[in-house]
């Protein structure tokens, strides 16, 4: 990576990202989420009553150093980890608190050592893949796969001073909810039915978060 073109879609207009109005309870904690796909933006600009805008920026990232979630050196494990650590999850059964611990104490990665964090955005309906497998109702197999189901798209996180200090503005652009949050409700609804219809084929084969903690 060097030089590149990113978007934050947001309902507001954002000229400068302040790390200091960021949230911890976010996938990768504290930072400023963005994405390189400009429709994907658009998308996360609307909700079903009120339109938003489509900030973009360019950023310098050749002396960054990037945390890559889809490298092949990590695995869903590890974008699992952050999820269970910076997200709460709701803990219903002595089996779900074990699964957590241990993903947090194998998998979990520094994300503080890097200044920029990329990988898969977890929604709402995203998160229930996570549910999913800490309940042992999916396999390892099964949520890699289902990582690809929806295209629910990548984030860019920045995370560090040094990176927000790259950060250069573009412009602002008006997105009409008429127009995305329907495109944004039929990647939910697409990627749902079919995580659900996976759900329905159970996978005798494959490895539990119940093998795992053995």
């Amino acid at each position: 990576m060097a030089d590149i073109t990113i978007y934050h879609g947001s309902p507001y207009i954002v000229k400068t990202p302040d790390i200091s109005k960021s949230r911890y309870d976010t996938d990768f904690g504290r930072g400023f989420y963005c994405t390189c796909d400009a429709e994907l933006a658009k998308e996360w600009a609307c909700d079903e009553r009120r339109s938003g805008y489509i900030n973009s920026y360019t950023i310098d990232t050749s002396n960054l150093r990037i945390l890559d979630l889809h490298d092949e050196i990590y695995s869903p494990l590890n974008w699992l980890a952050l999820l269970v650590n910076n997200r709460a999850v709701r803990v219903r059964t002595p089996l779900q608190r074990r699964a957590i611990e241990w993903l947090k104490n194998e998998y979990l990665v520094d994300v503080d050592k890097f200044d920029i964090v990329v990988g898969y955005r977890a929604d709402d309906s995203y998160f229930s893949i996570v549910r999913a497998f800490v309940m042992n109702s999916i396999s390892l197999e099964q949520l890699t796969q289902a990582l690809h189901l929806g295209g629910w798209g990548e984030q860019f996180v920045i995370k560090s001073k040094k990176a927000y200090s790259l950060i250069h503005y573009l412009k602002s652009v008006p997105v009409d909810h008429k127009v995305y949050y329907p495109k944004r409700k039929k990647r939910n609804d697409d990627a749902s039915g079919a995580f659900l219809q996976m759900m329905d084929e159970a996978d005798t084969d494959g490895i539990y978060i119940r093998d795992l903690l053995k």
